[in-house]
Order: structure tokens, then C-alpha cells, then sequence
């Protein structure tokens, strides 16, 4: 054993060095990964939303949480801000952009915990843009998908809500389709 150690010595410093070397940087990097996402965390919390939803959001709140996706793609935080910006824009009734910050957690994030509140969000400003056959459409995939999260009940009385208005209403009283 000392023989093989003492030929090759050499070898085995490189190899040593280099293992060192792929730990060192590994070690960064996970540093780097983890740091990255406490920014991204620190940075969403500075931006002030109000506790309660019946409180009117200060300006600029969806802009801010925009900022703060776009400044931390492809973090947790970064799909976080994105829902919060279209929940903004959408009180603000923007629905076109809210549709769009939805849109774009979908599309840049569709492992996120917050894919089905995106969805049901997408529902909504297809709603309340008018196009109802695209909403209950959105909804019905959402009810489906989603039946086991606490969206679908939202997506449930959506329909509801959207059935109601396209059904004309019948007499009190009736309670089948043959006395409409």
C-alpha cells in the first residue's frame, strides 16, 4: 500500500485538490441560492400591503410587487410577488394587466403553491372583462383540476354566480326543468 501511495502521489494530490475544489464551489453557490432567496424574501416584505382586504391599496403597490418579480425571477418570493400584483391590479380593476401578471406565475412558475390561485385569478378577469364563456370555461378547468384545494369552492360559486346569470330565473316554486 505505501508503494502504490508513494507512485502514486501525485495523482492523488490532483485528485484531493480538485474534490476540494468541486466542494468549495458547491458550497458557494448553495450559499449564493439560498442568499438569493432570502433577498427575494426580504425585498417582497417591504413592500406594504394592507392586512385587511377592505383597506384601498396605497399607489404604486403593484408596481412595486411587479418590481420585485422581475428583479427576483425564479424565486419563491418572485411568484409570490406576481400573484399579490395581480390581486393589486385587479382591486384597482385592471383587469387586462391582473390577467397578465396571472398569466405570467403560469407560465414562469407552474410548480408554485400559487398555480391555482393564479388560475382562479385568470377566471376572474376573464369575468369580470365580460367574457363569460371563456370564465366559466376557466372556472370548470379550475373545479376540475384543482377539487381537492380550497380554490375549487371559489370556482364552484363562480359558476354558480355565472350559470345564475345566463339561465333566465323560474317561477318560485319550480323545482325541474318541465315547469320553465
Amino acid at each position: 500500500v505505501q508503494t502504490w501511495l508513494e507512485v502514486n502521489k501525485q495523482r492523488l494530490l490532483k485528485l484531493g485538490g480538485a474534490a476540494l475544489a468541486v466542494i468549495l464551489i458547491g458550497g458557494i453557490l448553495l450559499q449564493y441560492v439560498s442568499g438569493r432567496e432570502t433577498r427575494a424574501s426580504e425585498a417582497l416584505s417591504e413592500v406594504r400591503v394592507p392586512l385587511d382586504p377592505r383597506t384601498p391599496l396605497p399607489p404604486g403597490v403593484a408596481d412595486a410587487l411587479t418590481k420585485v418579480a422581475q428583479s427576483h425571477s425564479g424565486t419563491k418570493a418572485a411568484a409570490r410577488a406576481l400573484v399579490m400584483a395581480g390581486t393589486a391590479l385587479y382591486s384597482e380593476n385592471n383587469f387586462p394587466q391582473a390577467q397578465d401578471r396571472f398569466a405570467q406565475l403560469l407560465r414562469d412558475y407552474p410548480n408554485s403553491p400559487w398555480v391555482a390561485d393564479a388560475h382562479l385569478g385568470v377566471g376572474a378577469c376573464l369575468e369580470a372583462q365580460g367574457k363569460l364563456d371563456d370564465a366559466t370555461k376557466k372556472y370548470e378547468d379550475i373545479r376540475k383540476r384543482f377539487a381537492t384545494s380550497p380554490v375549487a369552492d371559489d370556482a364552484k360559486l363562480a359558476l354558480g354566480r355565472l350559470y345564475e346569470k345566463s339561465n333566465p330565473r323560474r317561477p318560485s316554486g319550480c323545482r325541474s326543468e318541465e315547469h320553465t
